[in-house]
C-alpha cells in the first residue's frame, strides 16, 4: 500500500513539477 501511494505521488510530483516550471 505505501509502496503504491509512494510511486502514484512521485509521478505526479514530476508533473507538477514539469507544469510549474
Amino acid at each position: 500500500m505505501v509502496k503504491t501511494s509512494l510511486l502514484f505521488w512521485r509521478s505526479q510530483a514530476r508533473c507538477m513539477s514539469w507544469r510549474l516550471t
